[in-house]
């Protein structure tokens, strides 16, 4: 009996460990379509992508960070205490005071990054930077609601 329960665990580590690097390799595949994507708009000669992608990428990293795990605490945080339906109005005051602050940081990190690529950029491939960065994200959403659609459609 006992040994199932360890098969069991073990079936199951190793089906947590698959999704995760399955979703670890859809990250990096989206992460290069972008890269892809915004060189490609914005025609970056050799010489301002050497110095445009580390500056780009260390802002990106940060705002994902501030998205992915500041917002993710505070859904946690209202999760955890029944939903919004049945939290407090002084916890949702809290929260949303929270939830403008890290948007507030993601706004500052944003600006930042342009400060700081405007030195190696022009103004001009930086306004494409942010319509490319627009656009990269309406198409995989698009993507996505078709894969699903097409997902429902077969049997």
């Amino acid at each position: 009996m006992k040994n199932k329960y360890i098969i069991i665990l073990i079936l199951f580590l190793f089906a947590t460990h698959t999704n995760a690097q399955r979703g670890k390799e859809k990250e990096d595949q989206l992460k290069a379509l972008k890269i892809g994507y915004i060189t490609q708009t914005l025609d970056l000669k050799s010489d301002e992508a050497q110095y445009f992608w580390p500056i780009y990428n260390e802002h990106q990293d940060k705002i994902h960070e501030l998205r992915r795990n500041n917002k993710r605490e505070l859904m946690e945080q209202i999760k955890s205490s029944g939903g919004i339906d049945a939290i407090s109005e002084k916890d949702a005051e809290k929260i949303l005071d929270e939830f403008i602050a890290i948007e507030n940081e993601i706004q500052q990190e944003q600006a930042k990054m342009y400060a700081e690529l405007r030195e190696v950029i022009s103004a001009k491939k930086i306004l494409k930077l942010h319509h490319a960065e627009n656009e990269f994200n309406r198409k995989i959403l698009q993507r996505l609601r078709k894969e699903k659609a097409d997902s429902r459609k077969r049997p």
